[in-house]
């Protein structure tokens, strides 16, 4: 922070991400109360400049895919769903964006009325959200305004925004995350928003696009009467633009996750030979699948999770699954073996619940330098026994529990 005459430094301090509720300077719901509070932090105008001046209406907003952090609404009557997160927390790369996909697409099967509901059930039963967002945004129409919303819950048009205090995945991986989402047409953002604090104590927000969707052209045709093509429908899809700067530095981080899972992978033998092995990627994560037959077919609902959390120093492996749907079901259907289950996979195991209903179970090794000879080596070897285990344990059991809930 330079003075008024910009001749005097002062280091800003990033605020601690870590540690206890004691010693920490914040968390996930710092975060949330920030953007709720303040929601002009938001680089939205850089992420779809169709979304102006969004009113922030409530947090926790129930869905069936669980709640939304943060729900906002354009005067335009355009969604605003935020999930945040610290992106400390390596369970965070993938499921997070899952998640906010698994909002859009269930927002997607509401009315009007619908909205309505959940928002008065979060504010309280004489909630009105015409009405709340007329008084902080000026005098609307209504009929306008609920057509809107009516049109956009329809069509899947909405702004999805994960919001962190340290992004760092590659974009490459969120593209891939995006995939199979074409029915919605949302707008996708990735917004960095790290805290640093100054001698006096006051905290300072640099709010950065780290990544956004940008729209690509997709129409649909159909053919009048006498046989000429016509559009009927320009539904947008997403493509992923990144802050170039960041290039160079993921580069070589992919570079160095691509050999250490390459490592990994090369060497390891499991007892389970029928399971399959994934492909080793440049991304801070990896996932064996653990496929369960359903109804004649094979779902893919659970997975055991491999990650080098850098941010934490941590390497990591994790049982868990999608948190609605079959893949939930089976995890929660091991809950009365957890104790035989933590038994099995040794005294670091634990069981965690980072949201509710969703079930992890995991545990987690100090990273160290991957540079370091002795000490990859010794990652590589504790990656391949904890790989081979948790197949070992957790395989057998979603193959059952899925046959008895088929």
């Amino acid at each position: 922070m330079l003075d008024s005459d910009g001749r005097t430094v002062t280091p800003l301090v990033p605020v601690q991400r870590s540690g206890s509720a004691e010693t920490r300077g914040y968390d996930e719901a710092f975060i949330q109360r920030l953007v709720l509070g303040h929601p002009a932090l938001l680089p939205l105008n850089e992420i779809d400049p169709t979304c102006v001046d969004p009113v922030p209406v409530c947090d926790e907003l129930p869905t069936r895919a669980g709640p939304v952090d943060v729900f906002m609404i354009t005067p335009t009557g355009m969604p605003v769903l935020v999930e945040c997160k610290l992106w400390n927390n390596p369970q965070a790369r993938r499921e997070v964006v899952g998640q906010i996909i698994d909002y859009a697409k269930e927002l997607q099967r509401w009315s009007y009325e619908d909205l309505q509901r959940a928002c008065a059930g979060r504010k309280g039963p004489d909630f009105e959200l015409f009405e709340f967002v007329s008084s902080h945004a000026g005098n609307l129409n209504q009929t306008t305004f609920i057509d809107s919303v009516t049109r956009n819950l329809r069509d899947g048009r909405c702004v999805l925004l994960v919001v962190g205090d340290g992004i760092r995945e590659g974009v490459e991986a969120i593209g891939e995350y995006l995939t199979g989402s074409g029915a919605l047409q949302f707008s996708f953002g990735l917004v960095e928003l790290p805290v640093f604090e100054t001698p006096t104590g006051q905290r300072v927000v640099t709010p950065r696009t780290l990544a956004k969707t940008t729209i690509i052209g997709r129409y649909m045709f159909g053919f009048s009467p006498d046989g000429a093509p016509r559009i009927i429908d320009d539904t947008a899809v997403t493509d992923v633009e990144q802050d170039e700067s960041l290039d160079e530095n993921r580069r070589l981080i992919g570079e160095e996750n691509l050999a250490f899972w390459t490592e990994v992978l090369a060497g390891l033998e499991l007892d389970d030979r029928s399971q399959e092995p994934p492909k080793a990627k440049a991304s801070e994560t990896v996932y064996f699948w653990l496929p369960a037959p359903r109804g004649g077919t094979t779902i893919k609902d659970n997975w055991l999770t491999l990650y080098l959390a850098r941010s934490s120093n941590q390497i990591g492996i994790f049982f868990t699954g999608t948190r609605t749907g079959f893949g939930g079901e089976i995890a929660r259907a091991m809950l009365p073996e957890i104790d035989d289950i933590l038994e099995e996979l040794g005294p670091e195991a634990r069981k965690t619940e980072p949201k509710p209903g969703k079930i992890n179970i995991g545990e987690s090794h100090i990273l160290g330098s991957l540079t370091d000879p002795q000490n990859r080596a010794a990652l590589v070897g504790w990656m391949r026994e904890r790989v081979n285990r948790y197949v070992n344990v957790f395989r057998p059991r979603v193959e059952a529990i899925a046959d008895k809930l088929d």
